[in-house]
């Protein structure tokens, strides 16, 4: 004959106990996860901010370098302020593409400077002014087929000049009169926005640097885009404020 195991009963206060136990690790476990939830969300915020603000990336030395390197003071002398600080964007900072053929060079300095704006969205800091350029290049050479981008230099609503052919060659920009001027673009689409402040004083100090190195003729004249072309190009906003500049000429002649 088999004994009979005993069997044990739990009172009625070891009951409450275990139940207390059991609720008591259940709340503890779900404010360990509700906090580990909440650190994770916080760290993957900070990650992801400090990714798209590029002031928070620490430069190489290499990278310090090029940034001092392109830097411009316009007048000469130490500035008290940034309004006569012109910050050059070098080909080989924005990622540009080699140009495919010997580019044709422009008879300097040259008296003509041909303005446009590149239809695209503004941009307002380096990153997302990269971005276009960068896609402009690709769209000149991948379907209209040119040797580069058109323009021989950009200007941003982040303050900055992008290098594109330079002051020295040969742009394609303005079909016909591309031989003789200088095509700079306004990055954005300036139909019914105004530019800001810092992207009009980058045009002004870039072209201040083009006559203080004699790439450009002091006497030089400005036009817009559409003086040339059946364009709205540079919009009618950029268009309206660059007619009273003093070097807009409504003869193109």
């Amino acid at each position: 004959k088999v004994p009979e195991v005993p069997k044990f009963e739990s009172t009625e206060d070891e009951k409450e106990k275990i139940k207390s136990c059991w609720c008591y690790g259940s709340v503890c476990t779900g404010w360990v996860l509700f906090l580990f939830s909440v650190v994770s969300i916080i760290m993957i915020v900070v990650f992801l901010s400090m990714r798209g603000d590029p002031d928070c990336h620490e430069l190489s030395d290499s990278e310090s370098e090029e940034e001092e390197s392109t830097t411009i003071d316009i007048e000469h002398s130490p500035p008290t302020d940034d309004e006569h600080l012109l910050r050059i964007v070098s080909r080989n900072e924005w990622g540009a593409k080699p140009e495919l053929n010997e580019p044709v060079h422009l008879h300097l300095p040259t008296k003509r400077v041909i303005l446009s704006h590149t239809a695209t969205d503004n941009c307002t800091n380096l990153v997302e002014c990269i971005k276009i350029v960068k896609d402009l290049q690709k769209f000149h050479m991948d379907t209209h087929g040119w040797d580069d981008i058109g323009y021989n230099y950009l200007v941003g609503g982040d303050g900055s000049a992008y290098e594109g052919r330079g002051w020295e060659k040969q742009g394609a920009h303005t079909k016909n009169y591309n031989v003789n001027a200088i095509g700079i673009a306004f990055i954005g689409t300036f139909n019914k926005v105004t530019p800001p402040e810092e992207q009009l004083r980058a045009f002004r100090n870039l072209i201040q640097w083009g006559i203080d190195t004699k790439k450009l003729d002091e006497m030089y004249k400005l036009f817009g885009h559409r003086q040339f072309s059946p364009t709205s190009s540079p919009g009618q906003v950029l268009y309206d404020i660059i007619k009273k500049w003093p070097h807009w000429s409504e003869n193109i002649n």
